[in-house]
């Protein structure tokens, strides 16, 4: 609860870049100090620290980027020795691979919306588990004239709201 840094492991040092020396010499605001040159968002990083410092039994799980691309996900709560707190505990994860492939493929999907909208052209997905759930891309809604709340996202609803006319578009449904 005196913001030292009594245990870390040899990850830790290294997702950090940082010798047991800078972990023990600086307690937590010494590391705070070390790294804040290297954050993005310095500002959100210290009201966060505030926040976990101000109320140590709170569990919070937040994430760092760093200027080099580097993203870790920080998981701290107290740690408690028979009930009572005695300081805090925190484990950081590195989710930066798994957060630009979500990245790009909102990226991708961003680009195919605006693609279906400029060419007037739709697209759905047909989930395969047996449950005939359709999602439809936005244009899709706009072509058919269906507001997102109107249409339960099945092939059977699309087919009993269109007349039999337009239900070659859905041929091989069943």
């Amino acid at each position: 609860l005196n913001r030292r840094v009594i245990l870390h492991n040899k990850q830790y040092l290294k997702m950090f870049g940082l010798t047991a020396d800078d972990v023990e010499r600086g307690g937590v605001d010494g590391l705070i100090e070390t790294l804040s040159p290297q954050l993005v968002d310095l500002e959100a990083v210290l009201l966060s620290s505030r926040a976990i410092w101000s109320n140590p039994s709170t569990e919070v799980v937040d994430v760092l980027r760093f200027k080099d691309g580097r993203i870790y996900q920080r998981y701290t709560a107290p740690h408690r020795v028979n009930s009572k707190i005695v300081g805090r505990f925190a484990s950081f994860r590195d989710i930066g691979e798994s957060v630009r492939a979500a990245e790009a493929i909102e990226q991708h999907r961003a680009f195919l919306e605006k693609a279906q909208e400029v060419a007037h052209i739709g697209s759905w997905v047909a989930d395969l588990d047996g449950s005939g759930r359709l999602s439809w891309s936005a244009e899709l809604y706009r072509i058919f004239g269906v507001s997102v709340g109107d249409f339960r996202g099945t092939a059977k609803a699309f087919l009993d709201q269109n007349p039999p006319i337009d239900q070659t578009v859905g041929a091989g449904f069943s």
